[in-house]
């Protein structure tokens, strides 16, 4: 924005609360666009770009069992996510027993 003639720019900083609130809806959405079909005997593979990078004080796998049990993924033998580095695994669709399995 402009004011008399120069340049004028706020902080945009966000809150980490609200990167935290946004990669557990998106990693819930992202679920529940695949939840009608059929993957019994299946694992889910999710890649969520940065998220590790936004929320690098938070536990990652905690995020992904609460994603992966409020988005009601029963129909996926397991869910994996993974970011540009690390893999999670929820091996069943509760979201019980995340963890990170790789880098």
């Amino acid at each position: 924005m402009k004011v008399d003639g120069k340049i004028v720019s706020a902080p945009h900083a966000r809150d980490v609360a609200d990167d935290l609130a946004a990669c557990r809806r998106s990693l819930a959405d992202a679920i529940r666009r695949k939840a009608n079909h059929d993957g019994r005997e299946t694992t889910l593979l999710i890649y969520a770009r940065s998220q590790r990078f936004l929320l690098i004080e938070f536990d990652m796998a905690a995020l992904i069992a609460e994603s992966v049990a409020n988005a009601d993924a029963n129909s996926f033998a397991a869910i994996a996510v993974v970011d540009d580095k690390f893999l999670w695994e929820c091996p069943n669709a509760l979201g019980l027993g995340a963890r990170i399995i790789g880098q």
